[in-house]
């Protein structure tokens, strides 16, 4: 049982902090809205790079818990065929609930990065995180179109908790899913914490604002640094910073 999502998140930076810090260029990719705040304290913690993935799960007419598959903001990204075939949906019906959920999941995506650039994901190493898997309909839609249109060099799934069969599912499709709790029994992802509240698409953008100011901070540093480290001396006054290098003659 978790307290809050913040909670999860913290734990699981520190659970598996050596394999986050095993790879370079490493991105960590929240699936919005709940997969945020866990995966911005997991960036926070290590000092890595936050993007989203938006992916909208498509539940059953009546019954929107039921996952007939997912939809990603670059497309339809997993069908579970059995469950449509069983409901006896048909293409036109089909068609519909996908193409409502395309435009919602468009939207989404343009307000939360908000005219920012998604993280170029070549030849990264990619953390996608939510808050939790119960039928892993959208985490298995995120992989299977980042795997498929980008050159991603590793990708894993991260989550505090797991129904055993999407685990069982998912583990299949990744280099390694990384979870804290697999239950027996597993109703929805809102049991296992006890502070479960919406996460507002006000909250996302911050999360993202702030991960993008401390990612510039560490950056500004860093380069800072570098430049010290090679002779190089900084002067900086209340309006402007002056980058002097010292040359010593021969």
């Amino acid at each position: 049982m978790f307290k809050n999502r913040k909670e999860a998140g913290q734990l699981l930076g520190e659970e598996f902090k050596e394999k986050l810090l095993e790879f370079k260029n490493v991105a960590i990719i929240a699936l919005p809205r709940g997969g945020v705040p866990i995966a911005f304290e997991i960036a926070k913690m290590h000092k890595l790079p936050l993007d989203i993935f938006c992916v909208k799960k498509v539940g059953a007419p009546n019954n929107e818990e039921l996952a007939l598959g997912a939809v990603t903001e670059e497309g339809i990204g997993y069908l579970n065929q059995r469950i449509i075939n069983h409901l006896n949906i048909d293409d036109l019906q089909l068609h519909r609930l996908t193409k409502q959920k395309k435009e919602e999941v468009k939207k989404q995506a343009q307000e939360f990065r908000n005219s920012r650039p998604p993280i170029d994901l070549s030849g990264r190493s990619i953390f996608i995180v939510d808050d939790g898997i119960a039928t892993g309909a959208t985490m298995k839609a995120a992989i299977k179109f980042l795997k498929k249109d980008h050159n991603i060099k590793n990708i894993f799934a991260v989550a505090p908790v797991s129904s055993r069969q999407s685990y069982n599912e998912i583990i299949d499709l990744v280099d390694d899913i990384l979870v804290l709790e697999t239950p027996h029994n597993f109703l929805s992802v809102g049991e296992f914490y006890l502070e479960f509240p919406q996460v507002s698409n006000k909250e996302v953008c911050e999360y993202l604002e702030t991960s993008n100011e401390l990612r510039r901070q560490k950056e500004k540093k860093d380069s800072i640094r570098r430049f010290e480290n090679e002779g190089g001396a900084i002067y900086e006054s209340q309006d402007f910073t002056i980058n002097k290098k010292h040359y010593h003659s021969k």
